[in-house]
């Protein structure tokens, strides 16, 4: 992968073509993984180019973001950060509003409320999601123990009807268990979008980092 260099650039190293659109020294478009010049000698010399990315770039390495939880993730390019309420952060496929439009993928990031129980993590985790607001469950495809920065949790998948929307969903589910509270991260799409989406929900959950303590 390119080298990122703060928001904007990277360095490419003769490799890669197809990325972030590499740029000749002198503003000009190279269509060339790498810039060549010949000297009067007939010595070919290769550069390090300058790409300039373009932030529409689907395989463009997005930065962390900070959710204010207390860690950050790294956020799928399929989908944009929504407003929500205090502890809990969203996405959508368009930044809007949560439920809108209907049916559109929504991922939800809170910490809990309450202390999780200190042992039974697998039945704790089916129950949490069996329970999942707005939603009537039907069937658990898959519940498998996971560790994620550190964190034992579960992660599961299941078959619901999201009762808001009138319609049949596929739900993901990851915990995370911390001494005094748990990470909760949810995922909600059409049986139609989880092919595309369920891989970028488990991305982002997976992709968790603590932020370092406070000085």
């Amino acid at each position: 992968m390119p080298t990122t260099i703060g928001k904007r650039c990277s360095i490419k190293l003769l490799i890669d073509r197809q990325t972030c659109g590499p740029r000749s020294f002198d503003g000009t478009p190279s269509n060339h993984g790498f810039i060549v010049r010949t000297t009067p000698r007939g010595i070919l010399l290769m550069f390090v180019a300058l790409v300039g990315c373009d932030s529409t770039n689907p395989n463009r390495e997005a930065a962390p973001l900070d959710t204010g939880l207390g860690f950050s993730l790294t956020v799928s390019p399929k989908l944009k950060q929504s407003s929500g309420i205090p502890g809990l952060v969203a996405f959508t496929r368009d930044g809007k509003t949560p439920s809108l439009p209907l049916g559109d993928p929504l991922f939800l990031v809170a910490i809990s409320k309450s202390r999780p129980p200190a042992s039974n993590h697998r039945d704790f985790a089916l129950m949490r999601i069996r329970n999942t607001s707005k939603t009537s469950f039907r069937s658990i495809k898959s519940n498998e123990p996971i560790v994620v920065a550190g964190l034992d949790g579960f992660e599961s998948v299941a078959e619901a009807r999201k009762l808001d929307w009138e319609m049949d969903i596929v739900l993901y589910q990851l915990l995370l268990f911390e001494q005094d509270h748990y990470i909760i991260f949810q995922g909600f799409a059409r049986p139609g979008d989880v092919p595309e989406f369920l891989p970028e929900f488990k991305s982002m959950a997976r992709s968790l980092v603590k932020s370092s303590p406070q000085e």
